[in-house]
């Protein structure tokens, strides 16, 4: 087959949505020589060496994502290949496209959390809406990355239950003996003073909760003075609001903002953090649940969402609306004896559940049930 890949988003930058295409390209296309694929790629990252081979055709693809454009002008680029199947690894198929394709949906956040409450994002949300039907509607198959996301998708949308399929994407298998990095005179001049710490890490949003950890990390140094809040991750929109919120809570000497982090120094700080924090109302998957614990990192999280489906037995569970229960779960998890043991397992454990290879041989699969519900098309349109 002829398989095009809207490839827009490429790159660890784009929250978990570029790093979900950076692997599907690496693990999928870059390996199966079964299938032709056209990759549609931005400026940045047309020339990357890394994105090549015989059975790949790169197209240049300037349209930015979430624009009207994207809705006119890709559907334009697309139909110009001549493609079998076409798959959209977000939501965002152009409603002026009436090929064969294959949609991944990661989440439903942006109909629970909307960005904007004004009139302006109440139109943003109805587009979404739009945008989001036509892509389940339309779809010869639906990918998404959690039990928890398909029971959000198929309430959404009725008569797509049967398009569904769960696959888990993968984490990236570490190595320990890889460089280690001076962290602590990385996150604070005063480098000394600057450990214990627990750790958040995520593309900043509302949803993520970055406010209610705060007040919950405000109630934690109150019995535990030495401890730090470390805040990776950045939204330069949220930034001056957080900044300032730590101010008005007398914990800027507290809580350390330190902004995107690469995956070795990411490692680093997971490996030497007394736990990491997920406060989120709402995951599509919890991809920092899993690296925590691949780094033999416990985990504190909210409950209700995906976390409590990925990481089952081993991670512990407060209400993300409740700034007491969460410092009351912190507080109990810093208390508590770190079972060595047990986390010396869960690493290979994780590994094996939560592969890209797996993750892309499931994909495949995909593609090929949407090739025979093409070949009945086909039959029936003779």
């Amino acid at each position: 087959m002829r398989i095009g890949i809207d490839a827009r988003m490429y790159g660890p930058k784009v929250t978990g949505f570029g790093y979900y295409t950076e692997m599907i390209i690496k693990h999928l296309v870059n390996n199966d020589k079964n299938n032709e694929y056209v990759l549609f790629l931005k400026k940045e990252h047309f020339y990357d060496p890394q994105i090549s081979g015989s059975n790949i055709k790169k197209i240049l693809t300037d349209i930015p994502w979430y624009s009207f454009s994207e809705q006119i002008g890709f559907s334009t680029v697309i139909k110009k290949q001549n493609l079998d199947l076409m798959h959209f690894l977000n939501f965002n198929v152009p409603i002026f496209y009436n090929g064969k394709f294959v949609v991944t949906v990661h989440d439903l956040i942006p109909i629970h959390y909307p960005k904007q409450k004004s009139l302006r994002g109440l139109l943003r949300r109805s587009a979404y809406k739009a945008v989001l039907r036509h892509a389940l509607d339309g779809a010869c198959e639906i990918i998404t990355v959690s039990e928890f996301s398909k029971q959000q998708i198929g309430n959404f949308q009725n008569g797509v239950w049967d398009k569904i399929t769960v696959i888990y994407p993968g984490v990236k298998k570490i190595s320990h003996k890889q460089q280690k990095y001076d962290i602590i005179k990385d996150i604070h001049s005063a480098a000394k003073k600057k450990k214990p710490y627990i750790f958040f890490v995520s593309a900043w949003s509302e949803h993520k909760n970055i406010f209610g950890l705060i007040d919950a990390f405000k109630k934690i140094s109150a019995k535990k003075p030495s401890l730090n809040l470390v805040l990776a991750g950045e939204n330069k929109k949220l930034l001056s609001r957080v900044k300032k919120y730590i101010k008005t809570r007398n914990l800027v000497e507290k809580v350390i903002i330190i902004g995107f982090v690469d995956d070795k120094r990411l490692y680093e700080y997971y490996r030497n953090a007394e736990l990491t924090v997920m406060p989120s109302f709402i995951e599509g998957f919890g991809l920092p649940a899993i690296e925590s614990l691949l780094n033999q990192t416990r985990v504190c999280a909210a409950k209700n969402s995906s976390v409590e489906e990925i990481l089952g037995e081993n991670g512990t569970y407060f209400n993300p609306h409740d700034p007491d229960d969460m410092a009351k779960k912190i507080e109990n998890l810093l208390n508590s004896k770190k079972d060595t043991s047990l986390y010396i397992q869960i690493p290979e454990i994780i590994e094996k559940k939560f592969s890209w290879e797996r993750c892309c041989e499931l994909t495949n699969e995909v593609y090929k049930k949407a090739a025979i519900c093409l070949k009945k098309e086909d039959k029936y349109n003779k």
